[in-house]
């Protein structure tokens, strides 16, 4: 018995071998790897070695930027809080609460980079201050906000806010109930009340806007007041996020009892919650972060280092640490560290190693790659032609540029492997496609028989073809039925059909077979509206040359069939067998009584009817059928427009009166649908059935069904 299947297992028998040109390059390669593999040990070792003395310098000089950007951030501030403070001694005691005041204050912040809002509170309880809204609310209408608060005692309170734009005029100013604030009481008061030099607070949330940051505050000489500069934690980071010594540092200053001051992210210098509804700070420690850096960073402080580079381990990754005190002011000292992975810091020494040994083994280098161009121009084509031995077992016959070597006998194989490709596009155009892919891939076998499977048929003939060639020079019939074929077949097989036979100017097509698919019916159906529209300028054409046009006819079906081999074991047929395919066959001729195009049966209607336009146009027992089927005619695809509603609900009334046996009322209403639709053929095929039927009722017992003689 015949037997196609492809019974080598082609991943197989090449998975235990190794590639030509990979053979020949792997032994210049392993002498090369012997002679190199000492030097680059020796310069690895080295680079280790060197890699912590450039640390050293580049976490100095990178520290030193650091410091340099945090003492240009703070210092005008501070300078800022101590001319201020000088000032208020010096200006009369009616404009300290004034705009005079607040016009004063805004222009110290348009001088100072960073200044989050300046003020100054007196003994009395009255207080001034002005807002920087860029920093504080970005986008805001106005530039400046400013507070004014005077008291003449603890029950008359007023307090003036005004709003300043950059030119410092002033935009609105209002009157408001006291928000309570009273400096006297904030901590930043008491603490410079009780110096004699400016004093830095410990972060906390500013009043009413809930910021976080630090205070710089300075009390007057004369002793009855505080004037205060707002530096927001925020800045001080962002300062410190803008610049990394590698992809994965942080930068961090925290003070002697390793609390964080700075970090690139604020959480990592505070953490936030509520307590009764508002909101409380505490204040981060390297401990209690539980980043990798800051523990190995943690550790390395409590073992009291306190200056230069280190390394550390935290989770089974290293940290290269550098550590430098930080002057802020006044207070207790800080600390300013980076950390970086080693693996970061090593990867600088790295890069030059390689490109150190680059360099050094260029020569061989170029000796091995000259090696792997000549063992790739031997193995290439032999490589080609196993992807077309492989690519043509998946039946991809593509066009590809042609296989050439000046290897004779890689030349033969080439020239075979082409004859072979070009043997199975021939082979495919007798055969379907799908077919010859399953058989050449393996998936199915030669072997005569078949399995019972649901199908959707397609079958399609031509109106009168027999006159038309009893008029044609058969040259010209075979090239004009030629060119038909072309136009419907490729509408249906883009639709997921497969050609199973051309009978004459006849086609089928099946769906479901020989690959499965899951919507075949839909893409029966799909293909057939598509196949019909093709056929139009075809039919626009022969009749602009005064030729006939090849009005095409179509019947569909759906059921269970038996596909399979049929035939003798030298010659056999791949189709389908069954009263399935009857069943489209006579569907397809049914056309011709009903003056439809598109017939499908009930079963086919049932799977599709929420997609596409349906009509019933007859119950009908094909010939040599015992079993009635209500026949529809596939009108288009869904939704319908307002034309095609209005068609289908005055046919469905027609239809309805038909089955009902009242011949007068669908004789009637048939022929004001057909008034109104001149060219609806099944309407008129209808009418002569009703007619019939009018003069000739049939028995009490009729069932709608018409028995049809012809096939």
């Amino acid at each position: 018995m015949l037997n196609l299947r492809i019974r080598s297992n082609f991943a197989t028998l090449v998975a235990p071998y190794v590639p030509l040109h990979v053979n020949i390059a792997t032994l210049i390669a392993v002498l090369l790897a012997t002679v190199v593999g000492g030097i680059v040990y020796y310069d690895q070792s080295r680079g280790r070695q060197m890699a912590l003395i450039e640390a050293q310098a580049a976490f100095q000089s990178f520290g030193e930027t650091l410091r340099s950007e945090l003492r240009a951030l703070r210092g005008p501030i501070e300078s800022v809080v101590e001319a201020t403070a000088a000032m208020v001694d010096m200006m009369p005691a009616d404009t300290l609460f004034s705009i005079d005041m607040v016009d004063l204050l805004a222009r110290r912040i348009q001088e100072t980079d960073g200044l989050y809002a300046l003020y100054y509170g007196d003994e009395d309880g009255n207080f001034v201050l002005v807002f920087n809204l860029a920093i504080s609310a970005p986008g805001a209408d106005a530039d400046f906000l400013a507070w004014i608060i005077r008291r003449a005692d603890e029950t008359s309170i007023d307090q003036t806010v005004v709003m300043l734009n950059d030119d410092l005029e002033i935009l609105s100013t209002d009157t408001r109930q006291n928000n309570g604030y009273d400096p006297r009481i904030r901590p930043w008061y008491h603490a410079a009340m009780q110096s004699d030099a400016a004093i830095q607070t410990a972060p906390y949330i500013y009043f009413e806007t809930n910021d976080i940051g630090i205070t710089i505050a300075r009390q007057v000489r004369s002793g009855n007041g505080v004037v205060g500069g707002d530096l927001t934690l925020g800045t001080m980071s962002d300062l410190l996020g803008k610049h990394r010594l590698s992809e994965s540092s942080i930068a961090v200053i925290f003070n002697e009892t390793g609390s964080v001051l700075a970090a690139a992210e604020i959480d990592h210098v505070l953490s936030i919650r509520r307590h009764d509804d508002r909101p409380v700070v505490q204040q981060q420690s390297l401990a209690s972060i539980g980043d990798a850096p800051y523990g190995a960073l943690s550790r390395l402080f409590a073992s009291g280092v306190r200056d230069g580079v280190h390394e550390a381990e935290e989770n089974g990754r290293d940290w290269v640490i550098w550590l430098s005190p930080i002057s802020l002011g006044q207070g207790a000292p800080a600390l300013l560290s980076i950390a970086s992975p080693a693996a970061e810091v090593n990867a600088q020494v790295d890069r030059r190693f390689r490109t150190g040994l680059l360099i050094a083994f260029g020569g061989l280098a170029s000796g091995l790659l000259l090696t792997w161009a000549v063992a790739k121009a031997i193995s290439r084509p032999i490589g080609r032609l196993t992807d077309e031995a492989y690519q043509m077992r998946t039946f991809d016959l593509s066009d590809r540029p042609p296989i050439d070597s000046r290897i004779l006998e890689v030349h033969k194989l080439s020239q075979a492997v082409l004859t072979l490709k070009r043997s199975l596009k021939d082979f495919a155009r007798y055969v379907p496609a799908q077919l010859v892919r399953r058989l050449v891939s393996g998936e199915m076998s030669a072997d005569i028989g078949g399995v019972r499977s649901e199908v959707t048929l397609l079958f399609t003939d031509i109106q009168d073809f027999t006159a038309i060639s009893e008029t044609t020079e058969p040259m010209a019939l075979m090239q004009e039925v030629s060119d038909y074929l072309a136009t419907i077949t490729k509408p249906l097989t883009d639709n997921g059909g497969t050609i199973d036979k051309y009978i004459g100017d006849a086609v089928m097509a099946m769906w479901n077979a020989p690959v499965a698919q899951p919507d075949h019916v839909e893409q029966a159906c799909r293909a057939a509206l598509a196949a019909n529209a093709a056929i139009g300028p075809l039919n626009a054409g022969r009749v602009a040359t005064g030729r006939q046009p090849l009005i095409t006819r179509f019947g569909l079906h759906v059921g269970e069939a038996v596909v399979g081999n049929v035939g003798s074991p030298d010659r056999m047929n791949y189709t389908i067998l069954g009263a399935t395919v009857n069943l489209a066959a006579r569907l397809e001729g049914l056309n011709k009584q009903l003056g439809t195009t598109i017939l499908i049966s009930d079963a086919v209607e049932a799977r599709i009817r929420d997609a596409f336009l349906t009509r019933p146009v007859d119950r009908v027992r094909p010939k040599g059928a015992s079993v009635p089927v209500t026949v529809h005619e596939l009108i288009d695809h869904s939704p319908a427009s307002e034309d095609q509603a209005t068609f289908l609900a005055s046919w469905q009334d027609c239809y309805a009166l038909f089955l009902e046996r009242d011949w007068t009322a669908a004789l009637q209403a048939l022929q004001a649908h057909i008034e109104r639709h001149p060219g609806d053929a099944p309407a008129r095929a209808l009418r002569r059935r009703a007619e019939h039927y009018a003069r000739t009722p049939p028995p009490p017992d009729w069932d709608g069904v018409f028995d049809v003689d012809e096939k």
